[in-house]
């Protein structure tokens, strides 16, 4: 149908480029907005960062942008940016989390001004002098400023939030900081040196300004379809209009206020003529406009009308359509009754249009009672309409078809149901195809399920598309466990999925047929299945793949049978080649069809007597080395007279060799077709049935006298032999065991689970490694055992298991306590302060502790294990360790608390005492040695440190005089008696015996009393 253009979207079908160009600047300006945001804060703190007027201020006239406002638009442009863009979750919270930093910095500036407060943020990315143009406090922005940011973070963070009251109150929010920015713009642009009102304390900078316009418009534009813009930017007459008279309503009002006001400067008029010039203009522009947009709208009308022409042509054509389509097409009333239907319909039905029109849906319906129901309940709310439904209509001549039918509702402008339109679609004859498909695909399913064989259908990936249900007996699955969950390769032995995958997928790549392809499967019980597959390619009309079909075969007992017929060819031949008789196989007619080289060895035959393959010849060859050469040649004779008898005889040879002679006839079907002989050296038999009889003499008494427990089971589990040592070790009888599962040997409740990983491993013919493990036995002890099993496999007996015990209980203990010493010593080892080591015979370190390694300079063990010392110190240091290393490992003898000097790679000066002592095996051998070192080097510099200290004390003393002894002294004039006997005076006697020089004084009290008009 034709597209119907009306009054709204008359713009677009006048100029749809028009309309196009601007929707696209409608979706791109927010991010204009918020990369000129961006950028603008980003320029501006760049130039508080360096200091740059011109990029804080435009022009040295102007109020600079603060910098916590240069920030604010930098957050606020990249929240808009993220709103903008069709981010995930993360990004909008990223956005909102920008925009509550924003609303954050303008409501704390306004607290600022509102309490005259403080907040500490003014300056907190930079300092501004006070007494800067236009600013009322250093750094802080202007009130109108913060408040318009406080405005702009709320709009950025309730944008977007799913509902229509949030995306109206933040369009109204961007209009109002808007108009702020407009107010401080016009300020500028009229000239004003200053504001009023809640701008009084510090004026808008002209960048910040055009930023809040930008940003307000930006916002406005990320939601255009809802509030103040679905006006503006609808496409109807009044969006048309809004956006026609939107210029001028914004500015002819700015530039006629400029005019006047510039008239009233210059002194061109009056105050009232200014007035009367700027109404006379408005008067003016704006009668133009409407007399331009009437203009336009009249035009659209002109198109409108042409577009109703096409309208009425599209009806006709529509019309022409509806009655010829290839559907039936009716609709109904409110009641239930046709008001409408098509051509095709009524040619389907067998009815006139007039016999229908006004009569009830559900009389042409099968079930007219159902119908009606059905009906009056879609027409009444109760029930949907139909979507894809089949239904069954009578036609006039009462037979019935299938149409499979679609409604749709139709509503009155109050939303009140008025009827239903119902299209019909005869699907008859496909009801018809489909029935009998069903037939047919019954039948294929019949036969493919009854089949010996498995059918499949696969993908181009080989993921199961179609299955019979022959797969149930074959793999233990059904159908529906595969069908869209399994691939072909799913099923395969894991030991040959990678290879058998690889080669079926080269044959998909090449869109080749698989024929005979054989490969390993697993049951879903775990047993092995062979399958021989045969798939060709399922491709499409132009040649590409769209899977494979095929069948499978379960040939797991035919490929078993021509194993075991190769393996008992096989062994027939070996054996015949390794036997120790002579064998040898003649047809009817006397010619050697078989033979093995023990027969010729046994025979002394050469080659070219038995390449003749004449049994006569090789006779006449052999009668010279027997004692009785007619009684053999006699009875060779009766033999191939009598095909069917059986013979038994001795040869005694010339040499004394003694041969056994076997003959029986060989059948086919049962009947003779040749003879078989068979001669065996008997002359050692006797010497080697003593051996034998020897052999299992000893056999049997290293069976009971073993101390290991000695078990042999079959394949079901049941005990067949047990030694003595088992028996012991179980704590059972061997009446109790023989005969029983060994199961029994265990606590109940492991008993079953035991059995059946035995069947499983017997079955596919596993063998567990030899292995340590603990077992709870019936009577309740918990034993170790370490076991190992081997099977017993001799021709013509079945497979059994000999399995060997040894209680090992004591010796896990012993491992534990061991394993808990040696856990005990390392974290001795690890732990204290001396550094411990141990090297092996090439002097590489086996183990070092943490207080070791540290030494070394490396920062773990793993560091210096299997090095020398040669990879850490120093050559000549690293020598002289090796070389007392190597007198301890070479001599045996231990080296304890030596006192050592090292200086280390960076400088430093350690004393250690050392101890090295050998370390030898098991066997007393020296391999190494054990080492601890214990660093004195603080000890060492406080004895150094002492020993100088006393050095020069002593040195001290040597040089003091000293007064010792008693000194006589006067007691009126205080002379001192020298040794001499001499008396002298007391500063004499001090100068002669100390190093002290005396001067003269006079003390406080002297003074005052000697000399009492001096002030001292």
């Amino acid at each position: 149908m034709l597209r119907v253009l009306s009054g709204d979207s008359m713009e677009g079908a006048m100029n749809p480029d028009s309309r196009n160009h601007f929707d696209w600047w409608m979706g791109k300006f927010p991010l204009v907005a918020g990369t000129t945001a961006l950028v603008a804060g980003t320029i501006v703190l760049i130039g508080w960062l360096f200091d740059i007027p011109v990029l804080k201020s435009l022009h040295p006239d102007l109020v600079s942008m603060k910098a916590n406002t240069a920030l604010a638009f930098l957050l606020a442009g990249m929240s808009l940016l993220l709103h903008s863009s069709r981010g995930t979750g993360g990004q909008r919270m990223t956005a909102r989390f920008l925009a509550s930093v924003v609303g954050l910095i303008g409501l704390l500036t306004v607290a600022e001004y509102a309490f005259a407060w403080d907040a500490g943020i003014d300056q907190l990315l930079f300092d501004e002098p006070q007494g800067t143009f236009g600013t009322f406090s250093p750094g802080r922005m202007a009130l109108n400023t913060a408040i318009s940011f406080c405005l702009l973070g709320v709009a950025l963070v309730i944008m977007k939030a799913g509902n229509r009251w949030s995306s109206k109150l933040a369009q109204i929010t961007a209009l109002i900081f808007g108009l702020v920015g407009l107010l401080a713009l016009l300020a500028y642009f009229y000239g004003l040196s200053d504001f009023t009102g809640l701008a009084i304390y510090a004026r808008m900078a002209l960048h910040t300004t055009v930023s809040f316009i930008l940003l307000s418009l930006g916002v406005l534009c990320v939601q255009p379809g809802v509030g103040v813009m679905a006006v503006v930017t609808g496409k109807g007459s009044g969006g048309y209009v809004a956006r026609r008279l939107m210029v001028a309503a914004i500015g002819l009002p700015v530039l006629l206020g400029w005019l006047v006001a510039e008239g009233e400067i210059r002194r061109w008029y009056g105050d009232q003529f200014g007035e009367v010039i700027a109404a006379t203009a408005s008067v003016a522009i704006f009668v133009l406009l409407i007399w331009k947009i009437g203009r336009s709208l009249d035009t659209q009308d002109a198109e409108r009308a042409v577009l109703q022409q096409a309208l009425n042509r599209s009806e006709t054509e529509f019309r022409e359509l509806f009655d010829g389509a290839p559907g039936g097409y009716h609709e109904i009333d409110s009641e239930g009754r046709i008001t409408r239907v098509n051509k095709t319909e009524v040619t389907l039905l067998g009815y006139q249009a007039a016999e229908m029109l006004g009569r009830f849906v559900w009389e042409f319906l099968d079930e007219p009672v159902v119908s009606r129901q059905s009906v009056l309940a879609k027409l009444a709310g109760a029930k949907p309409p139909a979507r894809g439904v089949e239904r069954l209509y009578r036609r006039k001549d009462l037979t019935t078809i299938t149409v499979l039918s679609e409604d749709v509702l139709l509503q009155g402008a109050d939303g009140r149901i008025t009827g239903i339109r119902t299209t019909l679609h005869d699907i008859t004859e496909l009801k018809r195809s489909q029935i009998l498909f069903r037939q047919s695909e019954e039948r294929f399913r019949q036969v493919a399920d009854n089949a010996g064989e498995w059918i499949w259908e696969t993908d181009p990936h080989g993921l199961y598309t179609f299955s019979s249900s022959a797969v149930q007996a074959i793999l233990g699955y059904h159908p529906e466990e595969i069908i869209g969950k399994k691939h072909f390769y799913d099923f395969f032995t894991p030991d040959t999925r990678d290879e058998l995958k690889h080669a079926a997928l080269n044959a998909f790549e090449q869109k080749e047929p698989v024929h005979r392809f054989l490969n390993t499967n697993l049951h879903k019980n775990g047993n092995i299945v062979i399958l021989e597959t045969t798939g060709v390619p399922v491709l499409d009309e132009k040649g590409e793949l769209l899977g494979y079909r095929g069948t499978d075969t379960d040939i797991t007992a035919r490929k078993r049978a021509e194993d075991s017929l190769k393996q008992s060819v096989s062994l027939l031949q070996a054996t015949l080649e390794s036997t120790a008789d002579g064998i040898l196989v003649v047809d009817g007619s006397g010619r050697i069809s078989s033979y093995n080289a023990q027969f010729a060895a046994m025979w002394n035959l050469p080659d070219d007597v038995v390449a003749t393959r004449d049994d006569e010849r090789a006779l006449n060859h052999v009668l010279g080395q027997l004692k009785d050469p007619e009684a053999f040649i006699s009875k060779v004779k009766d033999l191939y007279a009598r095909p069917d008898e059986n013979s038994f005889d001795v040869l005694e040879f010339k040499d004394g060799r003694i041969f056994e002679r076997y003959s029986q006839p060989q059948r086919i079907e049962g009947k003779p077709t040749g003879r078989v002989w068979s001669f065996r050296n008997v002359t050692e038999r006797m010497r080697a049935e003593k051996a034998v009889m020897a052999s299992e003499l000893e056999l049997r008494r290293v069976w009971e006298g073993s101390f290991d427990g000695m078990r042999v089971v079959d394949g079901q589990g049941t005990i067949l032999m047990v030694n003595e040592a088992y028996c012991t070790l179980i704590g059972k009888g061997r009446e109790e065991l023989v005969g029983k599962p060994f199961s029994i040997i265990l606590v109940e409740s492991l008993q079953r689970q035991a059995l059946e990983k035995h069947k499983q491993r017997f079955s596919l013919g596993t063998i567990g490694p030899r292995a340590e493990k603990e077992l709870e036995l019936w009577d309740g002890r918990r034993v170790w055992f370490e076991g190992s099993n081997s099977y017993i496999e001799i021709e013509g007996r079945p497979k059994r298991l000999l399995s060997v015990f040894r209680d090992i209980t004591e010796r896990k203990r012993t491992e534990a306590s061991l394993a808990a010493e040696r856990s005990l010593l390392r974290t001795l080892i690890d732990h204290l302060p001396d550094s411990i080591y141990v090297k092996d015979a090439a002097c590489r370190k086996i183990l070092a502790n943490p207080v070791d390694a540290h030494a070394m300079g490396a920062s773990s063990e793993a560091e210096v294990l299997g090095k020398t010392d040669f990879d850490f110190y120093p050559l000549e240091l690293a020598a002289a360790f090796n070389a007392d290393d190597q007198i301890v490992i070479r001599s045996g003898q231990p080296v304890l608390n030596r006192e050592e000097m090292m200086t280390l790679p960076d400088g430093t000066l350690r004393w250690l005492v050392t101890s090295k002592v050998p370390l030898r095996d098991s066997a007393g051998q020296v391999i190494g040695l054990v080492g601890i070192s214990h660093d004195i080097t603080v000890g060492k510099r406080v004895e150094h440190e002492r020993e100088l200290l006393l050095e020069e004390l002593r040195t001290a003393l040597e040089n003091v005089k000293t007064l010792s002894g008693l000194v006589p002294i006067c007691a009126h004039c205080k002379k001192i008696r020298d040794d001499q006997g001499f008396w002298n005076q007391l500063e004499t006697y001090i100068v002669d015996h100390t190093d002290a020089n005396l001067t003269h004084g006079i003390c406080p009290d002297c003074a005052k009393l000697y000399f009492p008009g001096i002030a001292v």
